[in-house]
């Protein structure tokens, strides 16, 4: 019995198999790696706004003359509009290396970009970013799961300080 030739007949007769294995597994693993993909993206977004609305409020740390809360969100609003409170700012970085706060939030557009800016008495700040337009990735309408990924209506980055 020639054993070369017997496992040649075994090899031949599965060379299809492959191919329709391929078609079953290739789209689980393309919608995974689109998934990972547009959840990153969403999440390197709220991580972004965090990050500008932290650096907000260390900018109206930053203001001697506030006294009142109106003051404040004043102050606040002027940074964000691109209104620096010091000197030197250049391409959205500052004299000391920082980044100012409108280049944190550049990829975003005017009427897609909400800033809420709350301002107590008890000198409480918040600063909310909300980004709510499209996603970057579109969704994937997958049948018996619905779209995919599944991100919600807007993206929001938060900080509060209490001072």
């Amino acid at each position: 019995m020639n054993i070369k030739g017997h496992y040649g007949k075994a090899t031949s007769k599965q060379t299809g198999a492959v191919a329709i294995e391929f078609a079953l597994i290739f789209p689980v693993f393309f919608i995974l790696i689109y998934a990972i993909a547009a959840y990153s993206l969403a999440f390197l977004t709220v991580q972004n706004f965090t990050y500008a609305s932290e650096e907000i409020l260390r900018v109206a740390i930053a203001c001697e003359d506030c006294e009142t809360a109106v003051e404040w969100e004043d102050h606040i609003q002027d940074t964000i509009d691109g209104i620096s409170p010091g000197t030197g700012v250049e391409n959205g970085v500052d004299e000391n290396g920082n980044a100012t706060i409108p280049s944190l939030i550049h990829f975003a557009e005017a009427d897609e970009l909400t800033t809420a800016i709350s301002c107590t008495e008890s000198t409480e700040v918040i600063c909310e970013l909300s980004f709510s337009a499209a996603p970057r990735l579109q969704a994937i309408n997958l049948p018996g799961l619905g779209p995919m990924p599944s991100l919600p209506a807007a993206l929001v980055g938060k900080a509060s300080l209490l001072m």
